[in-house]
Parts: C-alpha cells; sequence; structure tokens
C-alpha cells in the first residue's frame, strides 16, 4: 500500500512538473515582454525534456523573438544539463543568433552572444569567448541602450570577462554600465559594485576601491545577501594589506574566512585563507602563514573544482 501511494505521488509530482510552461505577457512592449519571459528561465538540472515542455510556448509563438529566446535558453539549458561543452548548445545559441540577427533586432542579439560567450567561456574556451564578446561589444557601439535586452546582465559579463583577461580598466567601464542599469539595493548591485572596488584595487586606487567595496558591504548587509558579504569583507582586508594596515586587515579577511566556512562557500573560502597567509606572511607570523597556507593548499586539493584555481594563486 505504501508503495502505492508513493507511485501515485510520483505520478502527480511528474504531472504537475509537465504541466509547467513559461508564460507569455502580450500587455506588455516588445523589450519587457522578452525580459520578463527570461526572468522566468528555470533549472531543470539534467532534464532536458521538462526544459523544452516548459518552453514550449515560445516556438509555437509567431514572433521570432520569442524563437531567439527559446533558442537561446535551450543552450544554456543543455549545457547545464551535459556539464560541457556540447553539439546541442552549440546549435541552439547559433540559432538563436541567427534569428535575432534576421529580425533585426540588435538588443536582443547582444543578449545572444553575450550567453553564448559566457558558455564559452565557463567551458574554458577563452579565445573562442573572447571573440564573442568582441561581437558583442562592437554591436553594443552601434546599438541604442535603452533595447539591449537584460542591459545590466549583458554588461555584467562583458565586465567580468575583460577582468579576467587582464584588462581592468575596460572590467569597469563595462561594470560601471551595469551598475547605472542593476535594481536597486540588489545582490546583482551589491556583486557589480564589489567587482568594480576590486578591479580598482588591482590598479592600486585605493579611494575609488574603498568607495566602492563598502558601497557593496552595505548593500549586500541591508539585503541579507549572506554570500556576497563576507567577499567585501575580503575585499576590504585586501585594501588594508595594500594600505599597510595589517592588523585590520588580518581582522577582516578572518571575519570573511568564518562566514564563508560556515556557509559552505569554497571557492570563497580557499581565497580568504590564501589572502589571509599572505597577510600573515606580512606580518611576521611566520608559523600561523604556513599552518594557514597549508590548509589552503590541502583544502583546494579535496574539492577537485578548486585545484586549478589555487594553482593559479600560488604562481
Amino acid at each position: 500500500m505504501k508503495q502505492f501511494y508513493i507511485i501515485i505521488l510520483l505520478f502527480l509530482f511528474c504531472e504537475n512538473l509537465f504541466s509547467q510552461k513559461i508564460a507569455i505577457d502580450g500587455n506588455k512592449d516588445d523589450k519587457k515582454k522578452i525580459e520578463s519571459i527570461i526572468l522566468q528561465n528555470k533549472n531543470f538540472g539534467k532534464d532536458t525534456i521538462a526544459l523544452k515542455s516548459y518552453l514550449d510556448p515560445l516556438i509555437k509563438s509567431s514572433d521570432k523573438n520569442l524563437h531567439a529566446v527559446y533558442y537561446n535558453i535551450l543552450g544554456s539549458g543543455f549545457a547545464s544539463a551535459n556539464e560541457k561543452l556540447n553539439q546541442s548548445s552549440d546549435l541552439f545559441f547559433a540559432k538563436s543568433i541567427e534569428i535575432a540577427k534576421a529580425n533585426k533586432n540588435s538588443g536582443l542579439e547582444i543578449w545572444a552572444l553575450c550567453n553564448y560567450a559566457f558558455y564559452l567561456y565557463d567551458y574554458k574556451k577563452t579565445t573562442e569567448a573572447l571573440q564573442v564578446y568582441l561581437d558583442a561589444d562592437n554591436k553594443i557601439r552601434h546599438t541604442e541602450i535603452n533595447s539591449v535586452i537584460l542591459p545590466s546582465d549583458c554588461f555584467k559579463k562583458i565586465g567580468y570577462f575583460m577582468g579576467t583577461i587582464g584588462d581592468k580598466n575596460e572590467a569597469i567601464n563595462y561594470l560601471k554600465k551595469a551598475e547605472q542599469r542593476a535594481e536597486p539595493n540588489s545582490k546583482e548591485l551589491a556583486a557589480i559594485m564589489d567587482n568594480i572596488g576590486y578591479y580598482f584595487l588591482e590598479l592600486n586606487q585605493l579611494h575609488n576601491a574603498e568607495k566602492y567595496i563598502i558601497g557593496a558591504r552595505d548593500i549586500s548587509l541591508k539585503i541579507n545577501d549572506q554570500i556576497r558579504y563576507p567577499k567585501t569583507l575580503g575585499n576590504l582586508g585586501f585594501l588594508e594589506l595594500k594600505k599597510g594596515n595589517l592588523d585590520k586587515a588580518e581582522t577582516y579577511v578572518k571575519q570573511d574566512l568564518k562566514i564563508s566556512t560556515d556557509l559552505h562557500s569554497d571557492h570563497n573560502s580557499s581565497f580568504a585563507r590564501f589572502l589571509l597567509s599572505k597577510i600573515l606572511i606580512e606580518n611576521n607570523k611566520i608559523e600561523e602563514a604556513k599552518k594557514m597556507f597549508n590548509e589552503a593548499e590541502k583544502f583546494a586539493e579535496s574539492k577537485v573544482h578548486l585545484k586549478k584555481m589555487f594553482f593559479k594563486l600560488k604562481n
């Protein structure tokens, strides 16, 4: 009898899952309609059949713009399902960009290009991602900004990428554009400001860095963003290290490490451990620094996805 009820519950769950459909609000203008659809995107894990079912209203629509959105979301969904580059995602992204271009919708094409570039970069195709981001950048320069779909997200992705490849000034330029268009007091805005601050730190523009990192910290506290808040503390520790205030730097980073460890935030914990070891060395606490560095290395080795990151940090 118990098994019978379990089967019924599973059936009802699956029926509910497949009955879910993305909603199209015909009362909104084209741009807002597209953005509202994208913001309804869900993570279906490895279940690409459920994803296709959910997106079905888009491909059945007579609106070609929605077809471009359909294929783009499918590209991202298949990438998440496969956890690697795959032919299906490649074809879906190409189809999305092709439709947006044929429909002469530059704002949608920019969004499609940015998502494709993010997919390539996420799976270590940096050179290919750079070319796509440059295509998006060129398109942005000839497009009315207000027509770009989800502009803050597009500019944020380009900014992060430019920072990663070492072009800190261009990263700041794009992240400032994203900042202007992000929702006030949002997780997105806190993340953007924190990263602008970090890139200013890298450029040794400490006054600008402090302004942005403190702004990000204050927002993350206000909205209870538990992931971003410790990151801002770590960046404030980095700032104090650059200023030569070693005790203050140590305090900030230890706070970052405690919170990040409690939250099981692997990447941030690793960065915090490594940064703390550097601060301890600078503060002539050699034995404590060695212990912290060994902890950082041991922790990174226990997490496959952190090994490559730690190798870069050591070198």
